[in-house]
């Protein structure tokens, strides 16, 4: 049997932006690495262990996409090292928020995600701040200051020219689109809450978000009923419980990702052209008559807003836009 007074748990989990590893021992140390990897995991993934590679009685595993390990398992391993009982885990990440709902013994019951649009995520926050040529800290700051003003969060593009456009009249400050960026993610954070029909007491926020003391501030503010907290690895703590499970089951001595493709290749869509049926838009025929009744059809998509008016008894179209 191994000794196990100097056996080194990695747990890796590596995210849409960045690379997260956590370490722990069996004299209960427990050390964090969180890094962007900008499309390259595993170059940055390798910076971070090579100077363990000399290390003897290590033991890995990775959980999330490149992983064997779920990420719902490593959550439910690290809330099960933490004595405070929540009744929500609202990750706020570079790409999706994610709201998991639990029940009175810590597992996991429900998952609800946000939609994939940047416009509301951690990382379009980042990118903002690189067009504003701000450091994190900086822009934290200045967020507090600020005001929050209404911006086109449903589009990352509406988004953009959105801040633009507000800068360059001088209808808003600096501090002022900061704050309500961060006021747009916490929305989004908000409304899985909402849609889960839970009405949480306790709430653990984890992900990268957790380290921005904004995020936290405006989110107590907006709930202020219930009580939100931030775990000492909130940021990497897919990758603390994967640490944990590694600790209590050693069996890799080396870091096994998964990167074979999963995806086979499918026939050209021109093979299928004769199952695809072009509708003609059908003509306008009629004269809009203002005592008629009439059908308006409305779609808003993220960049444009389509309406269609039409009769209901013939379906002819009376106009569009």
């Amino acid at each position: 049997m191994l000794n196990s007074s100097n056996r080194k748990y990695f747990g890796i989990n590596i995210g849409s932006v960045s690379v997260n590893v956590v370490i722990s021992d069996d004299f209960g140390d427990i050390t964090c690495e969180k890094r962007s990897h900008l499309g390259n995991p595993q170059k940055i993934l390798k910076e971070i262990l090579d100077p363990y590679k000399n290390t003897e009685k290590t033991f890995f595993g990775v959980s999330g996409t490149f992983g064997d390990i779920t990420e719902i398992n490593a959550i439910e391993r690290a809330l099960s090292s933490v004595e405070e009982k929540y009744d929500v885990i609202l990750s706020l990440g570079g790409e999706a928020f994610i709201l998991y709902v639990l029940d009175s013994k810590g597992h996991i019951l429900n998952i609800l995600s946000q939609d994939k649009c940047a416009a509301g995520s951690g990382e379009f926050f980042m990118q903002q701040i690189e067009r504003l040529n701000l450091p994190l800290d900086e822009a934290i700051n200045l967020a507090e200051k600020g005001k929050d003003i209404q911006i086109a969060s449903r589009c990352s593009v509406h988004c953009k020219s959105d801040i633009t456009h507000k800068l360059n009249k001088g209808e808003a400050s600096i501090e002022d689109v900061l704050s309500s960026l961060v006021s747009n993610m916490i929305n989004k954070g908000i409304g899985l809450i909402y849609q889960s029909r839970v009405k949480p007491k306790k709430i653990l926020v984890i992900g990268g978000l957790s380290l921005n003391r904004i995020v936290l501030q405006k989110l107590r503010k907006a709930l202020p009923k219930a009580q939100i907290d931030k775990h000492e690895f909130s940021h990497a703590f897919e990758a603390f419980g994967t640490s944990l499970l590694v600790q209590d089951h050693p069996e890799y001595e080396s870091p096994k990702l998964i990167t074979n493709k999963t995806f086979s290749m499918l026939p050209s869509l021109k093979e299928f052209k004769h199952l695809v049926k072009i509708m003609e838009k059908p003509g306008v025929n009629e004269i809009l008559e203002p005592q008629s009744s009439y059908i308006l059809g409305i779609d808003v998509g993220s960049t444009t807003t389509k309406a269609v008016l039409m009769h209901p008894i013939n379906n002819t179209i009376i106009a569009s836009y």
